[in-house]
């Protein structure tokens, strides 16, 4: 029996009602959220192609929600010294209330550490180090929900899609296949969930013997197609973060889609799965954060 299909953009679409609901109160007291985003030339194409692809899609959809938004592309030899200086200047900037910074760097810049210099209130994505350790620190969901933590968008998209399908993290064999900055938050959610996590890499040895252990998998390589049918237990689920620009120029995922749709339960397919939930939890942290930094009321995390 094939997988059942989780398509973002259905989920998203409901969640836009009420963020758009939020805006139109903001705009009654005269708050109006801004985005801006940094995005590095990196010396891989399909990095850079699939960072353009995510800003393509930051762009459409503040566009359609009428949301103030600027993007800044830097070539790949600026310096960490220059990052810096434009993420203190949009600090200070009072048209900007959200800042993200696009992950991939270039190996010569210090993404963390850039990262960092983002203020507290304007980082949509948990860079900045009082947000991110609150986040890893927080005992569970329940507790960064009461404390309105900031999850990093990709992180509470995926909380979303399962809260919607009904899926649990609680007490399920979770296998994340990716250790790197964008797979962190996700391992973050799932122990915070009280899940049974594993953590392997791309190299990890015998990661077949690993992911068929999973009743939930993540892969977040960045690596076209790693995971394969014969990886995956019958009856899991899939949920595919890696986007990729193959050869032929096609958007792919980490995941053998056509292969592994015949096993699991649900899958995410790239695009249109947690995509498009990405760029709409960057909003919707815009939103929260937009009211905290104007002491208005903000709502739970996670929209009903």
């Amino acid at each position: 029996m094939a997988a059942k299909m989780i398509y973002g953009e259905e989920v998203a679409r409901g969640i836009l009602g009420a963020i758009e609901r939020d805006i139109s109160e903001l705009r009654e007291k005269d708050v109006f959220p801004g985005l801006a985003t940094i995005l590095v030339d990196n010396d891989e194409p399909s990095k850079i192609g699939s960072s353009m692809i995510f800003l393509k899609k930051i762009e459409t959809l503040f566009k359609h929600m009428n949301v103030y938004f600027e993007s800044h592309l830097r070539p790949k030899d600026v310096s960490e010294y220059e990052l810096i200086g434009l993420i203190h200047a949009l600090n200070d900037d009072p048209k900007i209330t959200g800042i993200l910074l696009i992950y991939p760097v270039p190996d010569h810049l210090d993404f963390t550490n850039t990262g960092y210099q983002i203020n507290k209130l304007k980082d949509v994505d948990g860079l900045n180090w009082l947000n991110n350790g609150s986040f890893v620190s927080a005992k569970d969901i329940e507790e960064m929900q009461k404390r309105n933590i900031v999850i990093p968008c990709a992180a509470l998209g995926i909380l979303q899609i399962l809260n919607h399908m009904g899926i649990t993290l609680q007490g399920e064999n979770v296998t994340i296949v990716g250790r790197g900055w964008c797979a962190r938050p996700i391992i973050t959610i799932s122990i915070a969930s009280d899940a049974t996590v594993t953590i392997c890499s791309s190299k990890t040895r015998n990661l077949k013997d690993e992911t068929q252990r999973a009743d939930i998998l993540f892969s977040v390589t960045g690596k076209p197609k790693l995971i394969t049918g014969d990886m995956v237990k019958e009856g899991a689920v899939v949920i595919d973060v890696g986007i990729n620009r193959s050869p032929e120029g096609k958007i792919v995922g980490d995941v053998d889609f056509d292969s592994v749709k015949e096993k699991a339960s649900y899958i995410t397919p790239v695009p249109g799965g947690i995509g498009p939930m990405t760029v709409t939890m960057l909003l919707k942290n815009l939103i929260e954060l937009t009211k905290k930094s104007n002491q208005i009321h903000i709502d739970s995390i996670l929209y009903s």
